[in-house]
């Protein structure tokens, strides 16, 4: 394809945008008393007489960005007050699905420079077609986006991103701001950390091993984790497999911790190792077949993590008994302030079968008002239902318990990075 004739369009988000509808000729935008324009431009004129401030506009688009980028567009195109920052919540964090994506976005910001300034985050999406060109283009990319922080590497038909992949990528390349590297996990060797450790400002990692058992295709060497935290004292968080820990003798100055599928030894070193520092643990646990409602409050001794504030635990199995289980409010981290659970047996398992809609829910509801009204700090319960909304729980001031209306999966509590907190 031809990127010069095609440069009027780019994909931000798997979204065309036509982009040069942002600006009008000349610079000029059309004025909304005129013929041609429609009642979306009344509109936006209307909404800029608010007199609201360009930075609350920007958080607004920038939600909603979110949810429909062409949404979006619409606002940047119905009046002149409101494209500044519309138009920087569609730059903001582009989406690259291919090469002739990648093309038509570098052309755009080539004809506007400012624009390059705006990129705080670029997404990549292999999809495993001609792997080699796409590499080659992004790394003529990257260094234009001189103000980005976040790279997000996504490999929809793999589990992680090669080891191979992720140096051909960042090999040589000068990102002076990058901090976080998220998406896909990548899979770490000595010759990754090698060149990771020329990013000094990197404090967010997501990495990737098979299995319990490494096979001959993976390239996890043990010690490349801890040599890593001795080469960047910046990195604050870090998602790894959880039978890794036991292999760590070194903490470095993790602050934010993921941890997939760990046992309750694993969640033992890490108390070890983290206890002191931690201030937000997400864990992805795999139930077994027995486990009951599995309380994340019972699983394992929590109060070894002293400095924890956020706990989130996500449930993936299947239970298929009921059991009387009391909730140990007492075995939480003393700092605690907010506990977001995922059950997965309001949705996966037999007891689906068993107990009403109604019951289910009421048994949560009774989980986290026991965790609220505990000899804890904890402040907010989430639990998330089998709509796959996020309920929170709170007390009032009187003490009432009240649970607030669902948030969206796109609110920031909800979303996959909501256990990071970096400052």
């Amino acid at each position: 394809s031809n990127p010069t004739r095609q440069s009027d369009e780019v994909e931000i988000h798997g979204q065309q945008l036509p982009i040069h509808l942002l600006r009008a000729e000349g610079g000029e935008s059309q004025s909304i008393d005129s013929p041609a324009c429609s009642p979306s431009k009344r509109l936006g004129s209307t909404l800029w007489d608010l007199g609201l401030p360009t930075e609350l506009w920007l958080q607004v688009f920038l939600y909603g960005a979110r949810k429909s980028q062409h949404s979006v567009l619409q606002a940047a195109m119905a009046c002149s007050g409101l494209r500044g920052p519309a138009e920087e919540a569609l730059y903001r964090y582009p989406r690259m699905i291919d090469v002739d994506t990648m093309l038509r976005f570098a052309a755009a910001i080539d004809r506007t420079p400012a624009h390059r300034a705006v990129v705080r985050g670029i997404q990549l999406v292999w999809m495993r077609r001609d792997n080699d060109r796409f590499l080659r283009t992004a790394r003529d990319l990257l260094p234009k986006l001189w103000r980005m922080h976040t790279l997000e590497l996504l490999t929809p038909m793999r589990p992680f991103v090669a080891e191979r992949t992720t140096y051909a990528l960042l090999n040589g390349l000068t990102l002076r701001y990058l901090r976080h590297i998220v998406g896909t996990p990548i899979d770490l060797t000595p010759h990754l950390v090698h060149i990771l450790s020329g990013y000094p400002r990197l404090a967010h990692l997501e990495l990737y091993e098979y299995g319990r058992d490494p096979e001959p295709e993976s390239h996890w060497n043990a010690p490349s984790l801890p040599e890593l935290l001795c080469k960047l004292p910046g990195l604050q968080a870090v998602y790894i497999p959880g039978h890794r820990l036991a292999d760590m003798q070194v903490a470095g100055n993790l602050t934010c911790l993921s941890l997939r599928d760990p046992s309750r030894d694993d969640m033992w070193h890490a108390s070890r190792l983290f206890g002191k520092r931690l201030a937000r643990l997400r864990v992805e646990r795999y139930l077994e077949e027995h486990s009951c409602l599995s309380y994340p409050t019972n699983w394992c001794n929590w109060t070894g993590f002293s400095s924890l504030t956020y706990l989130e635990v996500r449930d993936a199995g299947m239970q298929v008994r009921t059991y009387n289980t009391k909730v140990d409010a007492r075995n939480l981290p003393p700092s605690l302030e907010t506990l977001v659970w995922h059950p997965s047996w309001v949705s996966n398992a037999a007891l689906i079968n068993e107990r009403t809609r109604n019951w289910k829910q009421e048994t949560i509801r009774a989980f986290a008002e026991t965790v609220l009204r505990g000899p804890t700090r904890v402040k907010t319960v989430v639990y998330r239902w089998a709509d796959y909304r996020l309920y929170h729980c709170i007390l009032g001031k009187a003490g009432q318990y009240h649970e607030v209306l669902p948030i969206d999966m796109g609110e920031p509590l909800s979303d996959e990075g909501s256990w990071v907190d970096i400052r």
